[in-house]
């Protein structure tokens, strides 16, 4: 079971296909990610997820985990991946919207994966 009792939450400003990266440090297999939304916000609604080795067009040329995810707040989702990659990008792809997250944390990550 994941439960966060301290609540670092993470929001953009308002904005044309708000985005969020989170970098690994390192090329690995991720297997799934937990995500938390805020729990006095708005939904998180309608979001993508891209894992992968490039920060070309801001991450979004990447692997897509799945199709569009939502959150209801205060809510945790535990999305199913098998996708390998250094970088995760969360966006939502429309215009005036902002991007509130909470926790993202990936599972399953395998050994360091070199690329010779």
């Amino acid at each position: 079971m994941f439960i966060f009792v301290l609540e670092s939450c993470s929001l953009t400003q308002t904005e044309d296909n708000p985005w969020w990266r989170l970098d690994l440090g390192y090329v690995t297999a991720i297997r799934e990610l937990y995500l938390a939304a805020p729990r006095n916000g708005t939904e998180l609604k309608d979001f993508e997820i891209r894992i992968g080795n490039s920060t070309e067009n801001e991450g979004n040329d990447n692997d897509k985990c799945g199709d569009k995810h939502s959150v209801r707040p205060g809510d945790i989702k535990t999305i199913s991946c098998n996708i390998t990659g250094q970088y995760i990008n969360i966006r939502v792809p429309e215009s005036g919207k902002a991007l509130s997250l909470c926790e993202v944390v990936p599972y399953g990550m395998g050994e360091l994966i070199n690329k010779t």
